[in-house]
């Protein structure tokens, strides 16, 4: 009976080990990682006039930085990268972000033409390590189905 015991304890300790072992190689996968948040919105600037914001969060555990910024196009085959975009901290590329830090950059509607526009499906962010991280959401098909009704 007592070496019963001993067999249930030592099981359930091997067990508990494993599983915290596990756990603990999932954390540092998650924190070793690139994290970035992109985010599009509408925005207007009095001197750029109407755009798009493109927020950029580092939610990752260290530093990045932010190389490029631009745009993919809807059939995939290249994108269009934005050369100078308009930071409000007054920024210029590369931009070097802190660990959970943020930067909002300003595209105005006049630097790109109007198949640009139509052509446009999502913002992406690259960085210095070779990461590219892309934004989510219905913006620009929204704004193409706006553009098709005033036509």
């Amino acid at each position: 009976m007592e070496s019963t015991t001993v067999q249930i304890i030592t099981t359930a300790l091997a067990v508990l080990g494993a599983v915290l072992g596990l756990y603990n190689a999932w954390r540092n996968w998650v924190q070793d990682r690139v994290r970035l948040k992109v985010s599009v919105s509408h925005a207007s600037l009095s001197p750029g006039g109407p755009g798009f914001s493109v927020a950029i969060v580092n939610l990752s555990n260290f530093p990045l930085t932010i190389t490029h910024l631009g745009f993919d196009r809807i059939d995939g085959s290249h994108h269009m990268q934005i050369l100078s975009p308009m930071f409000l901290a007054g920024e210029q590329l590369p931009i070097r972000l802190a660990s959970r830090t943020a930067t909002t950059a300003f595209v105005g509607l006049r630097t790109l033409q109007h198949e640009q526009l139509l052509a446009i499906r999502r913002a992406y962010v690259s960085t210095a390590c070779g990461k590219r991280s892309v934004s989510r959401g219905t913006l620009f098909d929204e704004y193409r189905a706006t553009l098709a009704e005033k036509r």
